[in-house]
């Protein structure tokens, strides 16, 4: 008898088991199809409320602001830079720059969605799933789904993190914010596009070219005591680079020789009073391939972080930037995005460089398409150190991005 009874709790445990088993696959949250999103700016439309889109609470720049759904309005605080990181995504405002992340314990029924600095947790990584033509975003941190709170359509109502269900407020469109803009902001899609603007761009680019060239890839940080011996950067560089905007060779020995012939007597002979870089001036750095000394190379530094060291060297880089700029415009194009994007890549690899990069173009100097022929050199295996090569995607990627935040 006691053989009978074990026998069928034990039936009626597997049975339970696998009746738990199917409806955990049958469960809406298990029923969505993995998607593979692109990495790219993205705007995101609730099915529910096909006529708002996500957004930052009160169009906020600071940590810890919440998320609503709001009105259109074609604007960064309504547009997400989405990152594919292999099945896993990050979430991050364009107008901000932080990135989406979830308050609260796994254990809470409702986690409210927030903007934070980015930082490694699975708070802020998503994995985001198809179902039917849409997309389940769900937290890699509790499993919870971006939701519009209640299933409602009203302007600015919250979005948190619940557990999934199926409604109808929890599946999302993700558009590429090239094309919502195209379809729904004919004005600002010309805007974005808009011709360079002196007043406006040389702000822009100098903080830009300081962050790829010297500021470790921090929009506005530049080190104005940068110095690289020969060979450090390139094997056909023979001779030094200094400065912020890391002017190499000839463009080194016009900042060093204006930067002597500035300063008064006495505070020159105060930095170098053996005239050591004076006497090093009069040789040609790059057909010699000259290389300092320590004591001249600390020489060096200290001249180019002198307060008149510092403005010679923005005013070089905006004399040799306004070229590039006026040879962008009168051979390519006027377009503010794509003018950033020639200086960028001139500076890098020079004007044999640029010209063929955009040469590939074919007149569409779109930002994507400049991208697509940088690319282009990594299948010339001609060279292992062209401008598009794969060792520099970090620094188009990252100039790039910013020319999507600061100029588009």
């Amino acid at each position: 008898m006691m053989k009978s009874i074990h026998l069928k709790q034990t039936l009626y445990t597997v049975l339970f088991l696998l009746l738990g088993l199917v409806l955990f696959h049958a469960s809406p949250a298990q029923a969505a199809e993995d998607a593979e999103i692109e990495t790219g700016y993205y705007v995101l439309v609730p099915e529910n409320a096909p006529k708002k889109v996500l957004a930052i609470a009160g169009a906020s720049r600071k940590a810890g602001a919440k998320t609503n759904i709001r009105i259109p309005k074609g604007r960064n605080y309504q547009t997400f830079l989405i990152t594919n990181l292999g099945g896993r995504y990050t979430i991050r405002n364009k107008w901000s720059g932080l990135y989406l992340s979830v308050r609260g314990r796994k254990s809470k029924s409702s986690n409210t969605i927030r903007q934070a600095a980015q930082n490694s947790s699975s708070r802020q990584k998503w994995y985001i799933s198809k179902d039917g033509d849409n997309c389940v975003i769900r937290s890699c941190y509790g499993s919870k789904a971006l939701t519009v709170r209640n299933n409602k359509k009203k302007n600015k109502t919250p979005v948190y993190g619940n557990k999934y269900t199926g409604a109808s407020g929890q599946r999302w469109t993700l558009i590429p914010y090239g094309e919502y803009i195209a379809a729904n902001f004919a004005d600002q899609a010309a805007e974005s596009s808009r011709a360079w603007d002196d007043s406006i761009d040389y702000p822009i680019i100098t903080n830009m070219i300081g962050a790829v060239e010297s500021g470790g890839m921090v929009y506005g940080q530049r080190d104005y005591g940068c110095y690289e011996n020969p060979y450090a950067n390139s094997p056909i560089e023979h001779t030094i680079t200094v400065g912020w905007a890391q002017f190499y060779g000839a463009e080194a020995q016009t900042l060093l020789s204006n930067i002597c012939k500035t300063l008064t007597s006495a505070e020159y002979k105060a930095i170098d009073p053996k005239g050591l870089i004076k006497k090093a001036l009069k040789k040609n750095w790059e057909a010699v391939h000259w290389a300092p000394t320590s004591a001249e190379k600390q020489i060096i530094i200290r001249l180019i972080t002198t307060n008149t060291g510092k403005l010679l060297q923005d005013r070089q880089f905006q004399e040799s930037t306004t070229g590039m700029v006026n040879t962008c415009v009168s051979r390519y194009t006027n377009s503010a995005a794509a003018v950033h994007m020639y200086c960028q890549i001139r500076h890098l690899g020079g004007l044999g460089a640029v010209n063929r990069i955009f040469g590939r173009c074919g007149g569409n100097y779109s930002l994507d398409n400049i991208m697509k022929a940088l690319a282009a050199d990594q299948s010339d295996t001609s060279s292992s150190n062209q401008v598009g090569d794969a060792k520099f995607n970090n620094r188009h990627n990252t100039f790039a991005s910013f020319i999507r935040k600061y100029v588009l």
